[in-house]
């Protein structure tokens, strides 16, 4: 799944790429799905590292978000940019139930500018 979304952002225009995120209507939180959360987050930072590191935050975040709506976990990507010398820079990071599960260490130093699908009900 990394790999389709590595070569999704490498090949096809932003909005095509929003019209890919799987939006999953949020229901109660099931048991055991903060668990498959981060059981998924994990699997995708372990093969975007492998053997050497070619998946950056959106390819990361793409994948993530389509693993965990295929288990019917409601996710989100969050867009942060931030100003700074040499330029602009931006970051994508997973929100999951309101809370950040992955790359959000590096989210940290980025103001949210766009969630995609809309964050519903807390984030």
């Amino acid at each position: 799944m990394t790999v389709a979304a590595r070569i999704a952002t490498a090949l096809l225009p932003f909005p095509w790429l929003l019209r890919l995120l799987v939006n999953v209507r949020p229901g109660m939180p099931r048991r055991g799905e903060s668990q498959q959360a981060t059981r998924v987050c994990q699997a995708v930072t372990r093969i975007a590292h492998w053997p050497v590191r070619w998946a950056v935050c959106l390819p990361q975040a793409l994948a993530a978000h389509w693993m965990l709506a295929r288990r019917g976990v409601p996710s989100h990507i969050r867009f942060g940019v931030r100003a700074g010398a040499p330029g602009l820079s931006s970051h994508a990071w997973l929100i999951c139930r309101g809370e950040p599960v992955l790359g959000q260490a590096a989210g940290i130093a980025y103001q949210p500018v766009f969630e995609y699908p809309a964050a519903q009900g807390g984030a």
